[in-house]
């Protein structure tokens, strides 16, 4: 998959990482800034948003929220194949 962030706003805090494993054997690194940011498969005209070019994403697929104390939350938008986060040992 591709993923872009296409909005150009001054950049807020660093938060947290997310490490993608599907287009790149060694992982690909995408800063989690405070913030709010809709993951979806079609650009959107308000908000910040990643792109992801991949069959299973919806339209409108997951909202992430992080705040500046370094909570991040996932919120599945109803997505037709589910949302989940894994983490790495």
């Amino acid at each position: 998959p591709s993923y872009v962030k296409p909005l150009a706003r001054p950049k807020s805090k660093i938060v947290g990482f997310l490490i993608s494993f599907e287009a790149e054997e060694f992982g690909e690194v995408f800063e989690i800034r405070q913030g709010r940011f809709i993951f979806t498969s079609r650009p959107i005209e308000h908000g910040d948003f990643i792109l992801v070019d991949d069959d299973s994403i919806s339209p409108m697929h997951a909202v992430i929220r992080a705040t500046a104390d370094g909570k991040i939350q996932i919120l599945d938008q109803l997505s037709e194949h589910g949302t989940a986060v894994l983490r790495a040992n």
